[in-house]
């Protein structure tokens, strides 16, 4: 490398320094939580096709967000008997979550290398609109019901999404014959708030230089400003490992057997 090349290599490092910045950080709020009646709320989930149609706990909320709920859902059979076992993760209210993410992210979403540590160093888990997961049962009945609230209803077709699967799960229903007679499988969903922790929402940014990809030398071609929106406080509960081969479970045989053989409580 001639002496020309060192001083412009020397040039980009001083640059690099002066212009980059770590990672910076601010809590950030969803505002105030709104008060809903609760036949204010039944007829806003009634426009939710995918979603269970669950009693409202109570007239107002019993935490405010955001939190990271754990919810359990078991399909009960004519018989009384557990068909199915799973479980999701979700993190809640989606709605204000999301218009968060717009404002403080919006079309510059990233989290480099710097960023990462910095969110593991806080429990933190990053959060994006896609990332939220699917309760199926609405985020005003997370937020108001107690915790170990188990409420069964009737089945219906419904969807939920754990926030760390790759794609939601749809629910159906399936009918049966026999002798003539056509059943209804599952009868019945009953929905456990199993687990919630309240985190902190925070706002990151960083800036750093980019640089031509294929240059020989290295060559800036203007600044990026990274940023994202991280909650901090639940990830370790998040994947807490007593709840791992359940929070995996599906529709294999291995889950039916074993939510078949479980009493109901």
């Amino acid at each position: 490398m001639n002496l020309s090349a060192i001083r412009v290599v020397l040039v980009v490092l001083l640059l690099e320094l002066a212009a980059c910045t770590g990672p910076d950080t601010s809590i950030v709020s969803l505002g105030a939580d709104p008060s809903i009646a609760a036949e204010r709320l039944a007829a806003v989930q009634s426009w939710a096709g995918t979603e269970l149609q669950l009693p409202v706990p109570g007239e107002r909320r019993v935490r405010s967000g955001p939190v990271l709920a754990v919810l359990r859902y078991q399909g009960i059979e004519a018989s009384g008997e557990f068909s199915n076992l799973w479980y999701a993760r979700v993190v809640v209210p989606a709605p204000a979550i999301r218009q968060l993410y717009d404002r403080v992210v919006g079309t510059q979403p990233g989290c480099p290398a710097e960023c990462q540590e910095s969110v593991r160093s806080r429990d933190g888990l990053m959060l994006s609109p896609e990332s939220l997961g699917e309760s199926g049962v609405g985020d005003e009945w997370i937020l108001r019901a107690s915790l170990g609230m188990a409420t069964e209803i009737e089945a219906v077709p419904f969807r939920t999404q754990d926030m760390f699967a790759r794609a939601p799960m749809d629910h159906p229903l399936a009918y049966q014959t026999t002798g003539g007679i056509s059943r209804q499988s599952p009868q019945r969903i009953r929905v456990t708030l199993v687990d919630v922790c309240s985190g902190t929402l925070r706002a990151g940014k960083m800036r750093r230089l980019d640089f031509a990809a294929n240059a020989a030398a290295p060559v800036p071609t203007g600044m990026i400003t990274s940023r994202w929106l991280e909650f901090d406080g639940c990830n370790a509960r998040a994947h807490r490992s007593d709840r791992a081969e359940s929070l995996r479970c599906r529709y294999d045989a291995d889950c039916e057997a074993s939510a078949a053989r479980s009493p109901r409580h």
